[in-house]
């Protein structure tokens, strides 16, 4: 599955074979509108993390399985940039 943003400048392809993509963010209602946009797309798993900390660990813990990490910039502990 190939996505596009919105100016064109941005594409990138999930993978249909059980990767993991990851929504890391502190306010609930964007892990939720993001999860209910990409749960449709078959062969990948979806984690939700409001805790910056613990999507790091996971993502260090099973790095070798994820397509994508959508991150908001500002949260507490630490910025999505870590």
């Amino acid at each position: 599955m190939v996505f596009k943003d919105d100016t064109g400048g941005l594409t990138f392809k999930v993978s249909a074979q059980n990767k993991i993509v990851s929504i890391v963010d502190d306010d609930i209602d964007t892990t939720i509108l993001f999860k209910k946009a990409l749960r449709r797309n078959a062969g990948i798993t979806i984690f939700t993390f409001r805790d910056p900390v613990l999507a790091l660990d996971h993502f260090q813990d099973k790095g070798y399985a994820y397509v994508l990490v959508i991150c908001d910039l500002k949260m507490p502990g630490l910025s999505g940039m870590d």
